[in-house]
């Protein structure tokens, strides 16, 4: 192209011209935006030492025994956005980067920082710690200023335990043998099965009684259920319990979407909640979760659990009682709180098993209690856990171009399948890149999708959005794009014999020598706006005194002749007082505004929609709070 002028907007065309000098008409063109800007740097606030009894912020030039620290980065004055990264780095001379780019989101942006992890650090070794903003264009900012902390997990030797020596060698002149130092206990170094790093985050007071019981029982007696669950948590588990950890939460919480979802990040409930922390709509936008056309972030691994250990932190810092805060995760925290003032009114107690609350609600920490006793000792239930090695099973790649769910998985070598484990969220066949969505990706496969995505050439997408106009309907849309309206209706989710408005945002075929992706503001803002459903409504009304057909029929305002065919009469007939006539009212439904929950019958056959025998949920109580 020859050079560009940063911060302009390029439309780029292309033409042949031949010998003669005749030019081709312009190709289709490729926005781009040069962006050479780099973001201002950073801060560093604070670095968190996670681990007891050390936990708490530590001053710059401390040593700590914790090899994975929080650093949280101040964001202001940076200029970053969502979708940018943060990366940390050793500023004592190596320049290596600790851990992995974390990408910021909104939530971040608002709070105005954002907490990183360094990931695994050396015993031994003094690092400073700096921090970085690189922005979707990949320009990266100066580095902040370093934070110097040196690793030091080597316990010192034991003392050396007093001899007992026969007092009358002692007068002799004759000393005790000399001890040897203790060497550290082996069972302080990290754990390598996941399973046994949640048993010692296990922090919660133990609840006792039938209702445990009951739970166990059922569970015990479901060796399969169990397998399948747990071989699903497998997944999830390692990031779940490393943020768990980061907040200094107890580590039973890494348990709740065993009752929540069966550990399947597809569930849906008949009250709508979604994913494996299972979030209505409502509380999902309240926490920062995306619910659009083509992505519900209710079912996004990383974005509901970060959702949910929010919204768990926020009702233990109401309650102060982890019990009442699961409680209130379950029925809402303005039902607990009104729970509690009852009590207090009445001279009783309010902790949890003191509460009146619906029955969904009293068995839900005894589950919780009860995953808890299994995973404690599975043999005392004849059950088997798989095993899980502590450490991380995927990681993120963020994607800026559009790509289709089938290329994306062929890229990473992965089936489908298994591609919409770890990437559940997005509804429809496409992922649109304008938005910078996170792909999750298994460690051993990340490798593999980046090598193929660079030797790509070309689109990577079969789809772009059509909006539909006045004098568009299904069929024509169809033919416009050379497909059929059984498969426009298969990826759009729209059901049979149901009309689109104008305005409506349609997925539709790229046709050929189209090149440009989905734009963000219709990623954003899509929507499948539906004709209004008409239905008829019969309704009884009383026939006044001295009231003929003909007066009512102008009391209800309809004809004459139609009050006699509603209701079989002759035109003729005369009306007594108090009788019931029937009128046919024609009742429009507003028009559906399609949005996270609409899903293409590709995406949903991927989908389990179930309420799971553990955790089956009253619509009040799922109301009530997600």
């Amino acid at each position: 192209t020859g050079a560009l002028t940063n911060g302009t907007t390029y439309a780029i065309t292309s033409r042949i011209t031949d010998g003669a000098g005749n030019q081709s008409t312009a190709s289709g063109s490729f926005t781009v935006t040069i962006d050479t800007t780099a973001p201002n740097a950073p801060s560093i606030t604070s670095v968190t030492d996670n681990i007891s009894p050390v936990t708490g912020a530590l001053t710059s030039g401390d040593r700590t025994n914790d090899t994975d620290l929080t650093v949280r980065i101040n964001l202001s004055g940076t200029g970053a956005v969502a979708g940018n990264t943060i990366q940390l780095y050793d500023g004592s001379g190596t320049g290596t980067q600790l851990g992995t780019s974390y990408t910021l989101t909104a939530t971040d942006i608002a709070n105005g920082y954002a907490d990183v992890q360094t990931g695994a650090l050396t015993n031994g070794t003094t690092y400073a710690i700096t921090s970085r903003v690189t922005d979707g264009a990949g320009n990266q900012s100066a580095a902040s200023a370093g934070f110097t902390v040196t690793i030091d997990t080597t316990a010192p030797g034991a003392p050396a335990a007093p001899a007992t020596a026969n007092p009358e060698a002692l007068l002799n002149g004759a000393l005790p043998n000399a001890q040897t130092a203790a060497t550290p206990d082996p069972t302080a170094e990290d754990p390598k099965d996941l399973w046994d790093r949640i048993r010692r985050g296990f922090r919660m007071p133990d609840l006792t009684g039938p209702l445990v019981d009951r739970t166990e029982k059922f569970y015990a007696s479901k060796p399969e259920y169990v397998g399948r669950m747990t071989e699903r948590a497998s997944r999830y588990l390692y990031h779940i319990v490393g943020e768990i950890e980061r907040r200094n939460m107890p580590t039973e919480i890494a348990l709740l979407p065993f009752i929540e979802s069966a550990f399947n990040p597809e569930a849906m409930s008949k009250a709508k909640a979604s994913g494996m922390w299972q979030f209505i709509p409502g509380t999902g936008k309240t926490y920062g979760l995306k619910q659009n056309m083509f992505l519900d972030e209710r079912r996004d691994v990383l974005e509901s659990t970060r959702a949910a250990l929010d919204y768990l932190s926020k009702l233990h810092d109401m309650f102060g009682d982890w019990q009442l805060a699961l409680a209130a995760y379950n029925w809402g925290e303005g039902a607990v709180q009104r729970a509690i003032t009852q009590n207090q009114k009445r001279g009783k107690p309010t902790n949890y098993e003191s509460l009146k609350m619906p029955g969904e609600t009293r068995l839900y920490v005894p589950k919780l209690q009860a995953v808890k006793n299994i995973i404690a000792n599975p043999k005392q239930f004849n059950l088997a856990l798989p095993p899980v090695e502590n450490e991380e099973y995927f990681t993120t790649i963020t994607k800026n171009r559009d790509i289709d769910i089938d290329t994306a998985a062929r890229f990473a070598g992965m089936s489908v399948d298994e591609f919409r484990a770890l990437n559940p969220s997005f509804n429809k066949p496409v992922i649109v890149g304008a938005t910078m969505p996170q792909l999750v990706l298994p460690k051993d496969k990340a490798e593999q999708f980046l090598a193929n995505l660079d030797f790509a050439q070309g689109s990577l997408s079969s789809y772009t959005a059509y909006k539909m106009e006045s004098k568009d309907t299904l069929d024509s849309v169809a033919a416009q794009f050379h497909t059929t309206t059984a498969r426009l209706r298969d990826i759009n989710g729209v059901p049979a014999g149901a009309r689109l408005r104008p305005g409506a945002t349609l997925l539709v075929p790229k046709p050929a020598g189209v090149e440009g992706d989905i734009p963000a503001d219709v990623a954003e803002n899509a929507t499948l706006l539906y004709e209004p459903t008409r239905t008829v409504k019969r309704v009884a009304v009383k026939v006044r005194k001295g009231e003929s057909l003909a007066s009512l029929a102008k009391r209800q305002r309809v004809t004459t002749t139609q009050l006699a065919q509603w209701n079989g009469f002759s035109p003729s007939v005369r009306l007594q007082s108090g009788q019931t006539v029937f009128i046919e009212r024609t009742v429009s439904a507003s028009p559906k505004r399609a949005g996270a929950t609409s899903r293409t019958a590709s995406t949903r056959k991927h989908s389990t929609r179930t309420r799971h025998a553990a955790a089956g949920r009253p619509g009040r109580a799922n109301t009530a709070r997600r």
